[in-house]
């Protein structure tokens, strides 16, 4: 293709189209992503590593500048969850909090598990799903 040139109908029809084509790809990878628990997991750290649900205010501006880059880059990822798969997004929150509280419990009772429990990989559920990762050997 020649070099692109908006006065010329061809050229915006092809662009047009690669738009089109760029977007479905990107809403399946997301919805595919967000359809097993693991790519749920992803997507809820990254939103939480772009600080998306904080402020990015600092009182030193370069500081703030890169905290905006970063919760810029959060909301594109949000913009995308919301557009094509909203309700993954509501069960992707509720299993963080679930995460959130489970580990909150962990962190207060510390008699919760004994030293015989422990964390063990599962080759055949590397990324743990919804179940329990405890095992005791008894």
């Amino acid at each position: 293709m020649n070099e692109y040139n908006a006065a010329e109908r061809q050229h915006v029809k092809e662009a047009e189209k690669e738009a089109k084509l760029d977007l479905e790809d990107r809403r399946q990878f997301v919805v595919a992503a967000m359809s097993h628990p693991a790519g749920r997991r992803y997507f809820c750290q990254r939103l939480i590593s772009c600080h998306i649900f904080t402020s990015s205010f600092s009182t030193n501006a370069m500081q703030m500048a890169f905290a905006e880059g970063e919760r810029n880059q959060g909301l594109q990822i949000l913009n995308d969850l919301m557009q094509f798969c909203p309700d993954e997004y509501v069960q992707m929150m509720r299993e963080n909090n679930a995460r959130d509280s489970s580990s909150a419990a962990r962190r207060t009772d510390p008699d919760l598990f004994s030293r015989r429990d422990e964390v063990r990989f599962n080759p055949e559920r590397p990324f743990g799903d919804d179940e329990a990762r405890y095992v005791n050997d008894e």
